[in-house]
């Protein structure tokens, strides 16, 4: 009948819409995309105590969607996705592979972590180039072409969004991130990281959102709490730079 993709923004359970919230009520089944994104624990808790039939969906299941056509087939199935619904390759991947199978498909917007971010720390959307993921690296896997994106986004004077891998439920500690952003500059003979104020913002949207700016060594000495991203910044405009004075808070003042 009909696959509903809800996100749920940044500010977990509370960030359902009324018209989400009404969605799910009447929903089937109800899934949690626990592979493209977290939320905290309180969150989770609060949905599965208002829906107790909802089932985590990992990625094996989202990537593989059998089970899901299957269930939207003859009945209404929603799955929620932390922040915007549609900012990963998967859920529109999961959309067309529904319309392709005669399911309508319905979508509910939210906020995303990629406009969210670089707007709460003070910078210009336009002045954004495509954001990075930053994975977890191994002794053979080492792709400096992350790097690569991030110098050439700043040779075109735009800010880059790192978006940080996700192990055992959290995002990459902004320290091992850090130390991994150096590494590839160094084999990629770069020199961009020690001539700017890095930004981190961490649990966006929550009661315990930090935003700190700091060179990369005073940032890779902090701990932060997940999620966390970091931004690196193109040269700041003037507005940019009145506006992350005032909503980040400098390392150096802590």
């Amino acid at each position: 009948m009909t696959l509903r993709i809800i996100g749920l923004g940044l500010r977990g359970f509370h960030g359902l819409s009324m018209e989400a919230v009404s969605a799910l009520e009447s929903s089937d089944h109800i899934f949690l995309d626990t592979y493209t994104s977290i939320t905290d624990g309180k969150s989770i808790d609060a949905l599965r105590k208002m829906f107790p039939s909802l089932v985590d969906a990992d990625r094996e299941m989202l990537e593989n969607p059998v089970r899901i056509l299957e269930l939207s087939g003859d009945s209404s199935v929603s799955i929620i996705v932390v922040g915007d619904p549609l900012s990963a390759t998967t859920h529109n991947q999961l959309r067309l592979d529904a319309m392709r199978s005669g399911i309508s498909t319905e979508v509910f917007p939210s906020s995303s972590i990629i406009t969210y971010a670089p707007a709460a720390s003070g910078l210009l959307l336009y002045r954004m180039g495509p954001p990075v993921s930053l994975p977890f690296t191994e002794k053979n896997f080492f792709p400096t072409s992350v790097y690569r994106k991030i110098a050439r986004n700043h040779d075109l004077d735009l800010h880059t969004l790192v978006l940080l891998d996700l192990r055992e439920g959290k995002t990459m500690p902004v320290g091992d991130a850090c130390s991994t952003l150096k590494k590839m500059e160094e084999a990629e003979r770069g020199n961009i990281l020690e001539h700017v104020q890095l930004i981190v913002v961490s649990s966006a949207g929550s009661h315990d959102e930090r935003i700190v700016r700091g060179s990369l060594r005073s940032i890779e000495k902090c701990v932060f709490s997940s999620p966390s991203c970091i931004i690196i910044p193109a040269i700041l405009s003037e507005k940019e730079n009145e506006f992350v004075e005032a909503f980040t808070t400098h390392l150096d003042e802590t």
